[in-house]
Protein backbone atom coordinates (compact mmCIF):
# COMPACT_ATOMS: atom_id res chain seq x y z
CA UNK A 1 0.00 0.00 0.00
CA UNK A 2 1.39 3.20 -0.90
CA UNK A 3 2.52 5.31 1.92
CA UNK A 4 1.15 8.76 2.75
CA UNK A 5 4.59 10.15 1.95
CA UNK A 6 4.88 8.88 -1.76
CA UNK A 7 1.43 10.17 -2.08
CA UNK A 8 2.39 13.57 -1.14
CA UNK A 9 5.81 13.46 -3.38
CA UNK A 10 4.06 12.43 -6.36
CA UNK A 11 1.58 15.44 -6.58
CA UNK A 12 4.49 17.44 -5.77
CA UNK A 13 6.07 15.50 -9.16
CA UNK A 14 3.12 16.32 -10.67
CA UNK A 15 2.52 20.19 -9.77
CA UNK A 16 5.96 20.47 -11.17
CA UNK A 17 5.09 18.86 -14.46
CA UNK A 18 1.73 20.79 -15.01
CA UNK A 19 0.10 17.36 -14.61
CA UNK A 20 -3.10 18.84 -11.73
CA UNK A 21 -5.54 15.73 -12.63
CA UNK A 22 -2.86 13.29 -11.28
CA UNK A 23 -1.67 16.12 -8.92
CA UNK A 24 -5.99 16.01 -7.41
CA UNK A 25 -5.62 11.76 -7.53
CA UNK A 26 -2.55 11.90 -4.96
CA UNK A 27 -3.87 14.28 -2.84
CA UNK A 28 -7.80 13.05 -2.54
CA UNK A 29 -5.92 10.04 -1.49
CA UNK A 30 -3.87 11.57 1.00
CA UNK A 31 -7.56 13.45 2.02
CA UNK A 32 -9.41 9.87 1.94
CA UNK A 33 -6.85 8.77 4.92
CA UNK A 34 -9.27 10.99 7.39
CA UNK A 35 -6.14 12.66 8.82
CA UNK A 36 -5.47 16.37 9.65
CA UNK A 37 -3.48 17.86 6.59
CA UNK A 38 -0.70 20.12 7.22
CA UNK A 39 -0.65 23.14 5.49
CA UNK A 40 1.73 21.78 3.12
CA UNK A 41 -0.54 18.89 2.20
CA UNK A 42 -3.33 21.32 2.44
CA UNK A 43 -1.90 23.86 0.31
CA UNK A 44 -1.26 20.93 -2.23
CA UNK A 45 -4.67 19.71 -2.64
CA UNK A 46 -5.83 22.95 -3.69
CA UNK A 47 -3.67 24.04 -5.60
CA UNK A 48 -4.21 21.03 -7.80
CA UNK A 49 -7.90 21.59 -7.34
CA UNK A 50 -7.49 25.27 -7.99
CA UNK A 51 -5.81 24.83 -11.87
CA UNK A 52 -7.93 21.90 -12.72
CA UNK A 53 -11.22 23.96 -11.98
CA UNK A 54 -9.49 27.02 -13.07
CA UNK A 55 -8.74 25.60 -16.89
CA UNK A 56 -12.74 24.60 -16.94
CA UNK A 57 -13.64 28.29 -16.23
CA UNK A 58 -11.53 29.92 -18.44
CA UNK A 59 -12.55 28.08 -21.13
CA UNK A 60 -16.32 28.41 -20.04
CA UNK A 61 -15.81 32.02 -20.35
CA UNK A 62 -14.20 31.82 -23.52
CA UNK A 63 -16.78 29.90 -25.03
CA UNK A 64 -19.57 32.00 -23.42
CA UNK A 65 -18.11 34.72 -25.16
CA UNK A 66 -18.07 33.13 -28.52
CA UNK A 67 -21.26 32.24 -28.31
CA UNK A 68 -23.22 35.84 -27.70
CA UNK A 69 -20.77 36.90 -30.48
CA UNK A 70 -22.57 34.13 -32.97
CA UNK A 71 -26.20 34.90 -31.26
CA UNK A 72 -25.18 38.62 -32.00
CA UNK A 73 -24.11 37.94 -35.89
CA UNK A 74 -27.65 35.63 -36.33
CA UNK A 75 -25.13 32.44 -36.92
CA UNK A 76 -27.65 29.98 -35.29
CA UNK A 77 -25.99 26.97 -36.55
CA UNK A 78 -22.50 28.14 -34.99
CA UNK A 79 -24.51 29.18 -31.73
CA UNK A 80 -26.16 26.09 -31.37
CA UNK A 81 -22.33 24.15 -31.82
CA UNK A 82 -20.65 26.04 -29.22
CA UNK A 83 -24.12 25.63 -26.98
CA UNK A 84 -23.30 21.81 -27.13
CA UNK A 85 -19.39 21.90 -26.11
CA UNK A 86 -20.18 24.67 -23.47
CA UNK A 87 -22.56 21.97 -21.72
CA UNK A 88 -19.70 19.64 -22.45
CA UNK A 89 -17.33 22.09 -19.90
CA UNK A 90 -20.29 23.14 -17.51
CA UNK A 91 -20.53 18.75 -16.87
CA UNK A 92 -17.21 18.69 -16.11
CA UNK A 93 -17.26 21.65 -13.60
CA UNK A 94 -20.18 20.39 -11.75
CA UNK A 95 -18.18 17.33 -11.69
CA UNK A 96 -14.68 18.58 -10.16
CA UNK A 97 -16.77 20.39 -7.41
CA UNK A 98 -19.04 18.08 -6.49
CA UNK A 99 -15.94 15.64 -6.32
CA UNK A 100 -14.00 18.48 -3.96
CA UNK A 101 -17.30 19.22 -1.65
CA UNK A 102 -17.93 15.61 -0.70
CA UNK A 103 -13.90 15.01 -0.23
CA UNK A 104 -14.39 18.00 2.12
CA UNK A 105 -17.42 17.08 3.83
CA UNK A 106 -17.18 13.81 4.55
CA UNK A 107 -13.01 13.56 5.40
CA UNK A 108 -11.04 16.99 5.39
CA UNK A 109 -13.84 18.64 8.14
CA UNK A 110 -14.31 16.01 9.74
CA UNK A 111 -10.95 15.62 10.49
CA UNK A 112 -9.83 18.87 10.72
CA UNK A 113 -8.31 19.60 14.21
CA UNK A 114 -7.66 23.88 14.29
CA UNK A 115 -9.56 26.92 13.54
CA UNK A 116 -7.06 27.46 10.84
CA UNK A 117 -7.95 24.54 8.81
CA UNK A 118 -11.76 24.80 9.32
CA UNK A 119 -11.80 27.99 8.08
CA UNK A 120 -9.71 27.02 5.31
CA UNK A 121 -11.97 23.87 4.50
CA UNK A 122 -15.21 26.13 4.50
CA UNK A 123 -13.52 28.71 2.31
CA UNK A 124 -12.89 26.36 -0.91
CA UNK A 125 -16.28 24.93 0.24
CA UNK A 126 -17.38 28.20 -0.51
CA UNK A 127 -15.31 29.09 -3.44
CA UNK A 128 -16.58 25.97 -5.08
CA UNK A 129 -20.11 26.48 -4.74
CA UNK A 130 -19.22 30.07 -6.11
CA UNK A 131 -18.04 28.28 -9.00
CA UNK A 132 -21.10 26.31 -10.14
CA UNK A 133 -23.06 29.43 -9.39
CA UNK A 134 -20.98 31.23 -12.31
CA UNK A 135 -22.86 28.82 -14.55
CA UNK A 136 -25.80 27.33 -13.07
CA UNK A 137 -29.49 29.07 -13.74
CA UNK A 138 -33.10 29.35 -12.15
CA UNK A 139 -32.93 27.52 -9.04
CA UNK A 140 -30.03 25.60 -9.44
CA UNK A 141 -28.21 28.86 -8.91
CA UNK A 142 -30.29 29.67 -6.35
CA UNK A 143 -29.68 26.33 -4.09
CA UNK A 144 -25.54 26.47 -5.01
CA UNK A 145 -25.22 30.15 -4.13
CA UNK A 146 -27.28 29.04 -0.87
CA UNK A 147 -24.88 26.69 -0.21
CA UNK A 148 -21.70 28.66 -0.43
CA UNK A 149 -23.19 31.42 1.48
CA UNK A 150 -23.26 29.23 4.03
CA UNK A 151 -19.97 27.59 4.04
CA UNK A 152 -18.41 31.13 3.99
CA UNK A 153 -20.37 32.40 7.00
CA UNK A 154 -19.47 29.74 8.35
CA UNK A 155 -15.54 29.68 7.61
CA UNK A 156 -16.06 33.59 8.94
CA UNK A 157 -17.61 33.17 12.18
CA UNK A 158 -14.89 30.50 12.88
CA UNK A 159 -12.10 32.92 11.34
CA UNK A 160 -13.74 36.52 13.60
CA UNK A 161 -13.15 33.59 16.95
CA UNK A 162 -9.99 31.66 16.23
CA UNK A 163 -8.06 34.08 13.42
CA UNK A 164 -6.44 37.17 13.68
CA UNK A 165 -7.20 40.24 11.42
CA UNK A 166 -3.86 40.23 9.14
CA UNK A 167 -4.14 36.39 8.93
CA UNK A 168 -3.99 35.32 5.28
CA UNK A 169 -6.14 32.64 5.09
CA UNK A 170 -9.01 35.50 7.27
CA UNK A 171 -7.79 37.75 4.27
CA UNK A 172 -8.32 35.56 1.84
CA UNK A 173 -11.35 34.32 2.75
CA UNK A 174 -12.68 38.18 3.20
CA UNK A 175 -11.76 38.77 -0.69
CA UNK A 176 -13.48 35.86 -1.58
CA UNK A 177 -17.19 36.35 -0.17
CA UNK A 178 -16.69 39.76 -1.01
CA UNK A 179 -16.37 38.44 -5.09
CA UNK A 180 -19.35 36.20 -3.99
CA UNK A 181 -21.58 39.05 -3.28
CA UNK A 182 -20.22 41.42 -5.96
CA UNK A 183 -20.43 38.73 -9.23
CA UNK A 184 -23.12 36.14 -7.58
CA UNK A 185 -25.40 38.62 -5.46
CA UNK A 186 -25.15 41.59 -7.45
CA UNK A 187 -24.50 43.28 -3.85
CA UNK A 188 -21.80 46.07 -4.47
CA UNK A 189 -22.78 47.42 -1.25
CA UNK A 190 -22.29 44.30 0.53
CA UNK A 191 -18.89 43.39 -1.30
CA UNK A 192 -17.25 46.59 -0.81
CA UNK A 193 -18.79 46.58 3.22
CA UNK A 194 -16.89 43.55 3.99
CA UNK A 195 -13.79 43.94 1.78
CA UNK A 196 -13.27 47.16 3.63
CA UNK A 197 -13.90 46.28 7.24
CA UNK A 198 -11.41 43.10 6.02
CA UNK A 199 -8.97 45.95 5.16
CA UNK A 200 -9.39 48.28 7.93
CA UNK A 201 -9.34 45.72 10.24
CA UNK A 202 -6.51 44.32 9.08
CA UNK A 203 -4.98 47.75 8.63
CA UNK A 204 -5.10 48.52 12.29
CA UNK A 205 -3.49 45.54 13.43
CA UNK A 206 -0.44 45.82 10.78
CA UNK A 207 2.01 46.00 13.24
CA UNK A 208 1.49 42.81 14.28
CA UNK A 209 1.52 41.30 11.02
CA UNK A 210 3.57 37.77 10.98
CA UNK A 211 6.97 37.88 9.70
CA UNK A 212 6.24 34.59 8.36
CA UNK A 213 3.10 35.33 6.71
CA UNK A 214 3.62 39.37 5.82
CA UNK A 215 3.93 38.85 1.59
CA UNK A 216 0.90 36.93 1.29
CA UNK A 217 -1.41 39.27 3.89
CA UNK A 218 0.32 42.47 2.72
CA UNK A 219 -0.75 41.10 -1.25
CA UNK A 220 -4.27 40.05 -0.25
CA UNK A 221 -4.42 43.44 1.41
CA UNK A 222 -3.78 45.55 -1.75
CA UNK A 223 -6.63 43.17 -3.57
CA UNK A 224 -9.08 43.67 -1.44
CA UNK A 225 -8.21 47.52 -2.05
CA UNK A 226 -8.21 46.97 -5.96
CA UNK A 227 -11.61 45.31 -5.89
CA UNK A 228 -12.87 48.82 -3.68
CA UNK A 229 -11.16 50.98 -5.84
CA UNK A 230 -12.81 48.96 -9.22
CA UNK A 231 -16.53 48.65 -7.27
CA UNK A 232 -16.87 51.89 -5.50
CA UNK A 233 -15.13 53.96 -8.46
CA UNK A 234 -15.43 52.07 -11.69
CA UNK A 235 -18.21 50.24 -11.36
CA UNK A 236 -20.50 51.10 -15.32
CA UNK A 237 -23.81 51.36 -16.11
CA UNK A 238 -24.32 49.55 -18.65
CA UNK A 239 -24.39 46.12 -19.14
CA UNK A 240 -21.19 45.51 -21.41
CA UNK A 241 -19.08 47.36 -19.47
CA UNK A 242 -20.31 46.01 -16.31
CA UNK A 243 -19.10 42.16 -17.44
CA UNK A 244 -15.91 44.30 -18.67
CA UNK A 245 -15.09 45.74 -15.18
CA UNK A 246 -16.08 42.41 -13.41
CA UNK A 247 -13.39 40.48 -15.26
CA UNK A 248 -10.80 42.85 -13.63
CA UNK A 249 -11.92 41.42 -10.25
CA UNK A 250 -9.29 40.05 -7.75
CA UNK A 251 -10.27 36.88 -6.62
CA UNK A 252 -9.46 33.13 -5.44
CA UNK A 253 -6.08 34.13 -3.48
CA UNK A 254 -3.83 30.98 -2.80
CA UNK A 255 -3.01 31.82 0.70
CA UNK A 256 -0.06 30.16 2.27
CA UNK A 257 2.12 29.68 -0.82
CA UNK A 258 4.46 32.22 -1.95
CA UNK A 259 3.13 34.61 -4.57
CA UNK A 260 6.24 35.14 -6.10
CA UNK A 261 9.60 33.37 -6.59
CA UNK A 262 12.09 36.70 -6.52
CA UNK A 263 13.96 38.00 -3.35
CA UNK A 264 12.36 39.11 -0.60
CA UNK A 265 13.70 42.81 -1.52
CA UNK A 266 12.76 42.10 -5.20
CA UNK A 267 8.92 41.59 -3.87
CA UNK A 268 8.78 44.05 -1.94
CA UNK A 269 10.03 46.44 -3.96
CA UNK A 270 8.03 45.79 -6.54
CA UNK A 271 4.76 45.28 -4.55
CA UNK A 272 5.51 48.82 -3.09
CA UNK A 273 5.78 50.19 -6.29
CA UNK A 274 2.22 48.56 -7.15
CA UNK A 275 0.36 49.81 -3.99
CA UNK A 276 1.63 53.08 -3.05
CA UNK A 277 1.36 54.31 -7.21
CA UNK A 278 -1.49 55.44 -6.33
CA UNK A 279 -4.18 57.82 -8.00
CA UNK A 280 -3.51 60.59 -5.17
CA UNK A 281 -3.92 63.31 -7.17
CA UNK A 282 -7.34 62.63 -8.78
CA UNK A 283 -9.52 61.77 -6.39
CA UNK A 284 -9.97 63.10 -2.43
CA UNK A 285 -10.76 59.13 -1.56
CA UNK A 286 -7.08 58.31 -2.35
CA UNK A 287 -5.66 60.41 0.43
CA UNK A 288 -6.54 57.35 3.15
CA UNK A 289 -5.83 54.92 0.13
CA UNK A 290 -2.11 55.95 -0.21
CA UNK A 291 -1.44 55.99 3.41
CA UNK A 292 -2.43 53.20 4.56
CA UNK A 293 -0.24 51.91 0.76
CA UNK A 294 2.45 54.43 2.80
CA UNK A 295 1.93 52.66 6.49
CA UNK A 296 2.23 49.16 4.34
CA UNK A 297 5.35 50.28 2.48
CA UNK A 298 7.19 51.71 5.76
CA UNK A 299 6.06 48.12 7.18
CA UNK A 300 7.89 46.17 4.57
CA UNK A 301 11.52 48.33 4.39
CA UNK A 302 11.71 47.44 7.91
CA UNK A 303 12.18 44.16 7.31
CA UNK A 304 15.61 44.40 5.58
CA UNK A 305 18.88 45.33 6.87
CA UNK A 306 19.81 48.05 4.19
CA UNK A 307 23.87 46.94 4.07
CA UNK A 308 22.85 43.91 3.55
CA UNK A 309 21.53 44.93 -0.64
CA UNK A 310 23.62 45.28 -3.18
CA UNK A 311 24.41 48.46 -4.49
CA UNK A 312 21.44 48.42 -7.37
CA UNK A 313 19.20 47.41 -4.74
CA UNK A 314 20.11 49.87 -2.15
CA UNK A 315 20.01 53.04 -5.11
CA UNK A 316 16.53 51.81 -5.83
CA UNK A 317 15.54 51.53 -2.04
CA UNK A 318 16.74 55.09 -1.50
CA UNK A 319 15.07 56.92 -4.81
CA UNK A 320 11.70 54.87 -4.26
CA UNK A 321 11.73 56.11 -0.68
CA UNK A 322 12.20 59.76 -1.84
CA UNK A 323 9.42 60.11 -4.48
CA UNK A 324 7.35 58.55 -1.75
CA UNK A 325 8.45 61.06 0.61
CA UNK A 326 7.85 63.31 -2.11
CA UNK A 327 4.25 62.65 -2.21
CA UNK A 328 3.85 62.35 1.72
CA UNK A 329 4.79 65.98 1.75
CA UNK A 330 3.18 67.46 -1.21
CA UNK A 331 -0.22 65.90 -0.26
CA UNK A 332 -0.24 65.64 3.81
CA UNK A 333 2.47 68.54 4.54
CA UNK A 334 0.71 71.15 2.57
CA UNK A 335 1.65 74.21 4.64
CA UNK A 336 5.08 74.00 5.15
CA UNK A 337 7.88 77.13 3.38
CA UNK A 338 8.77 76.03 0.54
CA UNK A 339 6.03 76.31 -1.01
CA UNK A 340 6.44 80.04 -1.95
CA UNK A 341 9.52 79.37 -3.76
CA UNK A 342 10.63 77.19 -6.41
CA UNK A 343 13.91 78.12 -6.24
CA UNK A 344 14.44 76.78 -2.27
CA UNK A 345 12.21 73.70 -3.29
CA UNK A 346 15.04 72.52 -6.61
CA UNK A 347 18.12 72.83 -3.32
CA UNK A 348 16.46 71.05 -0.78
CA UNK A 349 14.02 69.07 -1.71
CA UNK A 350 16.23 65.97 -2.16
CA UNK A 351 17.82 66.39 1.51
CA UNK A 352 13.58 67.29 2.57
CA UNK A 353 12.56 63.89 1.02
CA UNK A 354 15.62 61.63 2.16
CA UNK A 355 15.34 62.91 6.12
CA UNK A 356 11.59 62.56 5.95
CA UNK A 357 11.79 59.33 4.83
CA UNK A 358 13.94 58.64 7.79
CA UNK A 359 11.90 60.24 10.18
CA UNK A 360 9.06 58.31 8.78
CA UNK A 361 10.81 54.90 9.38
CA UNK A 362 12.20 55.56 12.59
CA UNK A 363 8.37 56.45 13.53
CA UNK A 364 6.54 53.19 12.00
Amino acid sequence: MASRENFVYIAKLAEQAERYDEMVDSMKKVAMLDIDLTVEERNLLSVGYKNVVGARRASWRILTSIEQKEESRGNDQNAKRIKEYRHKVETELTDICTDIMRVIDEHLIPSSSSGESTVFYYKMKGDYYRYLAEFKTGNDRKEVADHSMKAYQAATTTAEAELPPTHPIRLGLALNFSVFYYEILNSPERACHLAKQAFDEAISELDNLNEESYKDSTLIMQLLRDNLTLWTSDIPEDGEDAQKAKAGVAEDAEVGNAFLSPSDFDFTIGFISMIAGCNVICIPRAFSSWYDSWRIALLAFKRFSFSQLTANDQLEFLLFGIHQAYIYHMYFLPNVEFYCSCILLNFTAPVFYFLLLHIALASC
